[in-house]
């Protein structure tokens, strides 16, 4: 096929001009849209025409990786303002052949997805394949290997077969519709670019001729080019599985589950094959693990097992309705919120603890504030707020990285790609980085940095109060040793607090019991 500037062609093309067989909603909306749209009416072609009409003053969004949110918003706002969206859920289950019966369903589909939600998991081939099933053969199975092909629509079919011409010809139209109004939104070089995949997208009239763009396909293809980045990160949605405790969910087994599933779904349709089941249950079994209820432990405990050891029983499904159902019991008969007395004691003095932390934070901060010299009256109120949260930030880059005059810049024969993702509050929205640049790689990457500093920092801090600790041997530091490890091991798996921030919280309250 030449690959010519494909129009809209005919919204009525392969229906033979036979538009009467079209079916009409009661007009009980004043959108017009919510309609079935007949083109051999003058209404309908009016409806047309406000849909199709270049607007002088809308401004063209051009294909960039820099405007994928901006176009993504735009498609989603005309999409629900001309009630396309119904005709752009792709079905994902089902073939749509069905026995001819009056009254009966026009096709089988049983699963679908939203194209402007899910355009990161759906396939070019699944949208391709649904649209040569609007535009030709009942079968999407065969539609998959069909040539893009107009087939006229019966209208004089009964049952089935007429309602599925019905639904097609308005799949048509609305396609034809979405086709003009990426063509207006869009700059005419962009648009021309397109055509350069003008056989991924154009359907052929037979009996007519004309060649026909389908805007469902276009709109996926756009999507793929331009990238609309994901609302959250899935570096993010990671964290936050790795984060989660029964705590955090206010100490509900059904709540906790259900968020994480929510997470870890998430995860799979932004990045599929990156996050897999048995990863999952690692964070769930974690975090269901911070439970005090001593027979919902054993439960967890007793589940866990059998996964590890490879029972093919232990689905994800499984787990979270077997454990929903055991707290479901533990919560009916009163004994839910029952904690052994050990777990008491530790939460009672892990409570005391973070007491103590408070008033630490608090001294620290009083004495942070009388370091600004000898004139209390003039710098007490300030001299924290001016060591800190006050203090001016400097730019500590060249300035023109953070200034966007386009995409790419060769500085001293370096390029760099802008990257609107680097943001620091104050002095900069956006900085140019060396190219080639992957944000999320470049992010993963520095995250591995802060953990191994981190973790370095950790060690040489155990270290530290390991010497300490052998220097004091003949005192009660043993004591007060064994004491740490059960508080940091109870503040852990407990109550959810991380590693570091509980020896920062046993340290300080082992500090200030010196004083």
């Amino acid at each position: 096929m030449a690959n010519t500037a494909v129009s809209g062609g005919s919204a009525t093309a392969g229906t033979s001009g036979n538009t009467a067989g079209s079916a009409k909603l009661p007009n009980t909306t004043t959108n017009p849209f919510d309609n079935d749209i007949d083109l051999s009416k003058k209404e309908g072609l009016s409806i047309w025409k406000s849909a199709t009409e270049p607007d002088s003053s809308v401004t063209r969004l051009e294909l960039t990786v820099q405007n994928g949110d901006k176009l993504l918003a735009r498609f989603k706002s005309k999409c629900s303002e001309f009630r396309i969206n119904r005709y752009i859920r792709i079905p994902t289950e089902g073939t749509g052949v069905t026995a001819v019966t009056r009254g009966g369903s026009p096709h089988n589909f049983t699963a679908w997805s939203k194209l402007l939600e899910s355009y990161h998991s759906l396939t070019l081939e699944e949208v391709q394949a649904f649209a040569c099933y609007n535009w030709g053969e009942n079968d999407t199975v065969r539609a998959k290997t069909a040539s893009f092909q107009v087939k006229t629509l019966d209208f004089e079919a009964q049952g089935s077969e007429l309602e599925r011409a019905k639904m097609k010809q308005q799949y048509r139209i609305r396609s034809e519709m979405l086709f003009k109004i990426i063509q207006n939104n869009i700059p005419e070089t962009d648009f021309e670019l397109l055509q350069v995949e003008s056989d991924a997208f154009t359907f052929t009239d037979n009996v007519t001729g004309d060649e026909i763009g389908d805007g469902v396909i276009l709109l996926k293809l756009i999507l793929d080019d331009v990238k609309p980045r994901t609302v959250i990160d899935v570096q993010d949605l990671e964290e936050k599985l790795a984060s989660a405790t029964l705590l955090k969910n206010g100490n509900n087994v059904q709540t906790c589950n259900r968020e994480m599933e929510k997470i870890y779904k998430e995860i799979r349709r932004l990045k599929p094959g990156t996050y897999d089941d048995n990863r999952f249950l690692t964070q769930l079994f974690r975090a269901l693990e911070t439970t005090t209820n001593e027979s919902f432990a054993r439960t967890v405990e007793f589940i866990k097992d059998k996964w590890i050891m490879g029972d093919a029983s232990c689905t994800v499904q499984y787990v979270i309705s077997t454990l929903n159902n055991k707290f479901r019991n533990l919560e009916g008969s009163g004994s839910w919120n029952k904690t052994s007395e050990k777990d008491t004691k530790i939460i009672a003095l892990a409570t005391k603890l973070k007491n103590q932390e408070k008033k630490f934070n608090e001294l620290q901060s009083q004495l942070k504030g009388s370091k600004g010299g000898g004139n209390t009256n003039s710098g007490s109120n300030n001299a924290a707020e001016d060591s800190s949260s006050s203090k001016p930030k400097k730019l500590k880059i060249p300035e023109w990285r953070t200034k966007n005059t386009g995409p790419m810049k060769t500085v001293d024969g370096q390029q760099w790609a802008w990257c609107p993702h680097h943001k620091s509050e104050g002095l900069f929205d956006g900085l140019y980085m060396p190219h080639p640049h992957d944000h999320a790689k470049w992010k993963e990457e520095k995250n591995e940095k802060i953990k191994a500093y981190k973790a370095a920092k950790e060690e040489r801090r155990g270290q530290r109060n390991k010497n300490t600790s052998s220097a004091s041997a003949n005192t009660s530091a043993p004591n007060k040793l064994t004491l740490s490890s059960n508080l940091k091991s109870a503040l852990t798996t407990k109550l959810g607090v991380s590693d570091a921030d509980a020896a920062r919280i046993i340290q300080d309250a082992i500090s200030q019991s010196k004083e």
